[in-house]
């Protein structure tokens, strides 16, 4: 059956068929039986001439005659793709349509390099066959009312795959390029041929579900632009005032660099350009790419590291998405004496049609403390220094997202470095007070804090931000080492705003003091609640009622009583093996049904914890939390018990704990009295501790005694005393 009319081609022919079979003629004013005019022969399965004939992989024809402004059936498969000459430095535009034609391919996430279109063969396709020569670019653009999809595919159409296609993962495909950006509009695909000889690229248009119909397809063939690669980046000076870039595209330029081969860069799947740039000594480049595209800038600093496998970055930014007008902003030190050469890559999500972008260039002088190369140096006097209005205004986020570090708390927003310097013996606490959410890290010293990776010797990112409160992150660190450390304190923060991004910091220097505890290990029986009339702490019948992760309301203490050297007076209970201590009625307990590492600052804190896990009910009639007083003068005590738990989905498992609190001595008991295994092997050892932190952790979280940590480490009868 013939294929529907594509309409007039060169001086207003039509084509029809693919071109002419048997000796019929395409021609540039009409067909006529036995010859082809203005412009060449279009056969069965001979050659398109005209423009010359496509190698580098071998193919059938059965196309005619491309013209500017003209038209030409597509083929049904890349083994009859329909050869369009084009030479080097020109373009063709083709108007044609899918309709009538089948469906050869359909594109999936099996097919390296391709965009995928229908999830079933219903979608017609057209392919087209363009030979670029060695070094040369091809770019292809379709422009559609429909959801069409391109993609480009060098030869031998063997990889194209075996048609029909049968199925996810069977006739797999290669593509070198794809795009699917549009869904009614323009898609269009670039790649270069580096390979040493002509290259035949087929070109696949195809739709998603059922889509089809009129396209018009651009196809240029052109020296590939400066700037395309890292090897021929665009070198751009950048003077004292700074430089704009006001009308950059992407036209021509492929997509050369690619996440799934970077480290630290922030590449796209679309085109991207590179500049070559300068940044002077101890200055700092301020890059802003501005555009209604999606964007990305990513740096290089030689190009070695650009063309090794992986791609490394110096650092890349990807903030925002699209908009009417969005901008990325990147920025780099040059901390040496010495000029840094790097190379910029911008990339793009999808380099659409016609759009445009502005880059921005300047360097600026780095203000101190914006890195570890120029830190903000404090000098606690008579043991202490508070500054105030502490902004993060004009600094730069050097520790955050993409960062090789070992136990530091950094956020994705911009930070600060201060030095202090701790002597040997000393305890170093640092509050850090904001509305805006800020973390705090400590590493040893300037030297490592430019290491690879970065340790922290300690760090906090316990509260979030506040909602018109401040919110306080607090970090304490005792230097027991035999020499004094020059520490660097790094305050960071997640995307502070020019508005709320201000912070007080609060550093105090001092002796260390002695352990607010000492333990013991004893062995000792459980108090017995059988010949007492207990409080009701969590059970079936309080408020609330005992069920998983739930805290009881504040109690008041018995008796009075001092916690790591402060005096409490209330208390709640979490159904998740944890007790609470408060200095006044107002405490607020929490349920923490995830055990932590003690001590980390954050609730819950102030934590008395015999056996902190993710607890459920054995039974719920035999399930609940009491407490009782025991004992007489210095023997006086507050005993919690919690009865027949079990640590969650841990089937058969059931644990009884207690925490003991005396009066007169301030002692601290956490008893273990029966601990049963469960029947399921994948939990075993749950009811030893397998999951629990066991423990004291103080009011403020950064002290603690850690008895264990997600370790089988409790046995049935044993007592770990607490004495201050």
């Amino acid at each position: 059956m013939a294929k529907p009319d594509a309409g007039g081609a060169g001086g207003g022919s039509t084509f029809t068929g693919g071109g002419s079979a048997g000796g019929g003629l395409a021609t540039g004013g009409g067909s006529t039986g036995g010859g082809s005019t203005g412009g060449g022969m279009a056969t069965g399965g001979g050659m398109a001439t005209g423009g010359g004939m496509a190698t580098g992989g071998g193919m059938a024809t059965g196309g005619g005659i491309a013209t500017d402004g003209g038209a030409l059936l597509g083929g049904d498969s890349c083994t009859t793709a329909t050869l369009v000459a084009v030479p080097t430095g020109s373009s063709v535009t083709l108007t044609s349509t899918t309709t009538g034609l089948t469906s050869n391919y359909q594109f999936e996430a099996s097919d390296m390099g391709c965009v995928t279109s229908a999830t079933g063969d219903v979608a017609p396709d057209a392919v087209y066959a363009v030979t670029v020569p060695a070094g040369d670019l091809l770019s292809a653009s379709v422009t559609t009312t429909w959801d069409a999809t391109l993609n480009l595919i060098a030869a031998p159409a063997s990889n194209c795959g075996d048609e029909p296609d049968g199925g996810a993962g069977v006739n797999p495909k290669t593509c070198v390029a794809g795009d699917d950006s549009a869904i009614a509009g323009t898609d269009t695909a670039t790649w270069t041929n580096s390979t040493g000889a002509p290259i035949t690229v087929f070109v696949v248009i195809d739709g998603y579900r059922a889509d089809e119909g009129d396209f018009t397809l651009l196809l240029r063939v052109a020296t590939p632009p400066q700037g395309d690669t890292c090897a021929t980046a665009t070198a751009v000076a950048i003077p004292d005032a700074g430089v704009v870039l006001a009308t950059e595209t992407f036209d021509l330029f492929t997509n050369d660099y690619t996440s799934g081969n970077a480290a630290d860069c922030e590449f796209m799947p679309g085109a991207d350009r590179v500049y070559s740039l300068v940044i002077p000594p101890n200055l700092r480049l301020v890059a802003s790419a501005t555009s209604s595209l999606n964007l990305s800038l990513s740096t290089v600093d030689s190009l070695a590291l650009c063309t090794g496998s992986p791609v490394a970055c110096s650092v890349g930014v990807d903030d925002v998405g699209f908009g009417a007008s969005q901008t990325e902003t990147l920025v780099l030190e040059n901390a040496s004496p010495n000029p840094r050469p790097v190379l910029l890559v911008v990339d793009s999500r999808t380099a659409i049609a016609g759009a445009t972008f502005s880059l921005s260039l300047s360097v600026e002088p780095v203000p101190p403390g914006d890195s570890c190369n120029q830190p903000t140096a404090l000098s606690p006097a008579d043991g202490g220094v508070t500054v105030t209005g502490e902004a993060f205004a004009s600094f730069q986020s050097d520790y955050g997202r993409g960062a090789a570090a070992i136990n530091c708390a950094f956020g994705a927003g911009p930070d600060r470095v201060y030095t202090v310097p701790v002597a040997a013996g000393q305890r170093l606490q640092v509050r850090a007070t904001s509305l805006s959410d800020v973390t705090l890290s400590l590493v040893q010293d300037v030297a490592a804090c430019q290491a690879s990776p970065l340790v922290c010797l300690a760090s906090v990112d316990g509260e979030g931000q506040g909602v018109g409160t401040p919110v306080v992150e607090s970090l304490r660190f005792d230097n027991t080492a035999d020499a004094g450390r020059a520490m660097a304190l790094i305050v960071d923060t997640f995307g502070a705003s020019a508005a709320t991004g201000v912070y007080d910091l609060s550093v105090t220097l001092g002796p260390i003091p002695p352990p607010a505890y000492t333990v013991s290990l004893l062995s000792g029986a459980c108090d017995s609640f059988a010949a007492v009339t207990p409080t009701p702490v969590l059970t079936d019948l309080t408020t609330p009622a005992l069920a998983d992760d739930v805290v009881s309301a504040a109690a008041p203490l018995p008796f009075p009583f001092s916690f790591f050297g402060t005096p409490v007076s209330h208390f709640t209970v979490s159904s998740n093996g944890f007790l609470q201590l408060f200095t006044s009625a107002a405490g607020v307990g929490s349920t923490g049904a995830f055990s932590e590492a003690i001590p980390t600052v954050g609730a819950p804190e102030g934590l008395v914890a015999p056996f902190w896990d993710d607890l459920d009910l054995v039974n719920p009639a035999t399930s609940r939390v009491v407490s009782a007083v025991f004992g007489a003068g210095a023997t006086r005590h507050l005993t919690v018990q919690w009865e027949q738990l079990m640590p969650i989905d841990a089937t058969g498992a059931s644990v009884t704990f207690q925490a003991r609190l005396f009066e007169t001595t301030g002692v601290i008991e956490l008893n273990a009295c029966t601990l049963t295994a469960g029947s399921d092997p994948f939990d075993a050892d749950r009811e030893l501790g397998l999951e629990a932190s066991i423990g004291l952790e103080s009011l403020d979280g950064l002290d603690g005694f850690q008895h264990s940590y997600r370790m089988p480490s409790l046995v049935a009868g044993q007592v770990i005393r607490y004495t201050p």
